[in-house]
């Protein structure tokens, strides 16, 4: 064709047709992106949402379950009571039974003391006492009875005879709380407060003894293994104290026997027969049908109460008759003497 006496050749450009094809996959490629983006939203807002709705729903237990076996109406906080101090006092001469030379950590409360858990009474509420000012603003009001009612603890006042003593008693690390200064709280004199600091209440000697027992440190461990060996486990609860001689000659010289505490002597004897017991299970399957001889009995410190002794950190040193292995077994920490006789008194597990 002319046009113009110029010659003009319709044909497709080469040039041209790769360059739209180019856009067209280009433009392929962002729709299948959308499509993808938009599949991968709906998934995360369902599958997310159900993941996130299954661990709201997992610590919303948990809380909640915390919250119902937490204890209830804890409007005081009753000092924490740790264990009896160590006492620095040399113990006597058995054969055998020699003082550890590397001493072990202190056992824990639950297992020398047999310390439950302490119930503070709901009726304990009122203002607040500042250690720092020693200024009771109502704190007159605030009080709470023992758990036969013979007692009464409250705040004193200024010009009270133990106003000073109580102060000193609120300056004591065990008696500090994280509740000083909240609306509400105070806390009542302990007239038995330093038997916490010292360890031991202050008590009377008595005509007591243990019924039964061993002469020594070595009977003890000589019969305990015996009694391990032949899987007995009768004769391993009548090698340690029974419930009248923890109740009668032991718990009332415990700091947390005080009145202040609110336990009862039953109270404290049925957590440390739990405690006891795991410790008894564990030793018999462990050692149950083994030839064990005694090789020897090591412990640590030695705490004189008035009527009895304890011996902490024990083990007793044996040798497998089948291996000839000498083993330590730890299932007896610690060990009361009263008036000559040897009892375990806990068994550990």
């Amino acid at each position: 064709m002319k046009e113009g006496g110029t010659s003009v050749k319709n044909e497709s450009n080469p040039s041209g047709a790769r360059h739209n094809g180019i856009a067209r996959g280009l433009a392929l490629a962002v729709i299948g992106g959308m499509l993808i983006a938009v599949v991968l939203a709906g998934w995360m807002s369902g599958g997310g949402s159900r993941t996130n709705s299954s661990a709201d729903s997992a610590r919303d237990s948990r809380v909640a379950s915390a919250v119902t076996e937490a204890p209830t109406a804890l409007t005081s906080a009753t000092p924490s009571v740790p264990p009896p101090a160590r006492l620095s006092a040399t113990p006597p001469a058995y054969p055998s039974a020699t003082p550890k030379t590397h001493r072990s950590a202190t056992p824990q409360a639950t297992e020398v003391l047999a310390q439950p858990a302490i119930q503070v009474p709901a009726t304990v509420a009122g203002a607040i006492v500042s250690p720092a000012t020693g200024t009771p603003a109502v704190a007159a009001k605030v009080s709470f009875a023992s758990r036969d009612g013979s007692m009464v603890f409250t705040v004193p006042a200024p010009g009270d005879p133990e106003y000073a003593d109580y102060q000193e008693m609120l300056q004591d690390p065990h008696f500090r709380s994280t509740l000083e200064g909240l609306p509400g709280y105070a806390l009542p004199y302990d007239p038995e407060w330093r038997s916490v600091v010292r360890g031991k209440r202050t008590t009377a000697r008595a005509p007591v003894h243990f019924d039964g027992g061993a002469g020594s440190l070595d009977d003890l461990a000589r019969a305990y293994l015996q009694a391990i060996g032949a899987g007995d486990e009768l004769a391993v609860l009548r090698l340690r104290i029974s419930r009248d001689e923890f109740e009668h000659i032991l718990w009332p010289e415990f700091p947390q026997s005080r009145p202040y505490v609110r336990i009862l002597p039953a109270d404290a004897w049925t957590m440390h027969h739990a405690s006891t017991m795991s410790g008894v299970v564990k030793a018999l399957e462990e050692q149950s049908g083994r030839e064990l001889d005694l090789v020897g009995v090591e412990y640590g410190d030695v705490v004189e109460y008035t009527n009895f002794t304890l011996y902490r950190d024990v083990s007793i040193r044996v040798r497998d008759a089948s291996t000839q292995r000498v083993l330590e077994l730890p299932y007896v920490p610690v060990v009361a003497r009263c008036n000559g006789k040897f009892k375990a008194y806990l068994y550990r597990g």
